[in-house]
């Protein structure tokens, strides 16, 4: 799932440098899908978010709709699920 929101910020975002907006090159340019992979698998954890999306709220307000649904669709269904399953398959063979 990361990879394909990494595949589509690199279509829709892309390069800020194009937009004259100042950014650290490591944790928030979206200019090929490498990096972007790196910053939203960054964002699960919330530590670096405002460095990847400060950048490119300074370009256009409607990314944020594009990064919230990202962060609410990995925390509330794609952490969960597989820790779920993990937890139930443990506690049906051990308890």
């Amino acid at each position: 799932m990361t990879l394909v929101w990494a595949f589509f910020a690199t279509r829709f975002i892309g390069d800020l440098s194009d937009e004259g907006v100042e950014y650290n090159e490591l944790s928030s340019n979206f200019s090929n899908v490498g990096p972007s992979f790196i910053i939203f698998y960054g964002l699960i954890s919330f530590d670096n978010y405002p460095n990847a999306l400060l950048p490119s709220l300074q370009v256009a307000d409607y990314y944020i709709v594009y990064f919230v649904t990202y962060m609410l669709l990995y925390l509330l269904i794609f952490v969960p699920v597989p820790v779920a399953v993990v937890y139930e398959s443990f506690r049906v063979k051990y308890y």
